[in-house]
């Protein structure tokens, strides 16, 4: 498991990001049209589920605490973006601060670290030694 995001690893958080943005507004314009327009909603669902395999495949592929925040700011800004223009909701200056809050977390962990290697998880053992260490 690794820490630092590679191409591939950015591209399935762009691909994961539209998924999840794409299929939850096509579910929202499913459900709010009277009545309900099942292949509407079928297809956002579709969609969805896709973004959920690939959140999954991040959360696998890299450390948690770095791939999960991705995923999921990745797919509120992508959510933001399309709800103003597709459902035509309204942008106030809060969402547009809270949505760049969020763009500019997505960028602090993707950039990497240096000196850090986050691929190393802690074992027991090492965390034993330096206990140890201190006594």
């Amino acid at each position: 498991m690794s820490g630092r995001l590679s191409a591939n690893g950015i591209v399935l958080i762009i691909a994961t990001a539209l998924c999840s943005g794409i299929g939850i507004t096509t579910l929202k314009a499913g459900l709010a049209a009277d009545p309900i327009r099942l292949g509407l909603f079928g297809a956002g669902a579709v969609i969805y589920g896709a973004g959920i395999l690939g959140g999954i495949a991040l959360i696998g592929k890299y450390a948690l605490s770095i791939a999960y925040p991705i995923v999921v700011g990745s797919s509120l800004a992508v959510v933001a973006v399309i709800s103003a223009t597709a459902l035509a909701e309204p942008v106030t200056p809060l969402k547009l601060a809270g949505t760049a809050l969020i763009v500019i977390g997505v960028a602090v962990l993707v950039r990497p670290t240096p000196g850090l290697d986050e691929s190393r998880s802690p074992d027991r053992s090492s965390a034993a030694t330096r206990r140890d260490d201190r006594d």
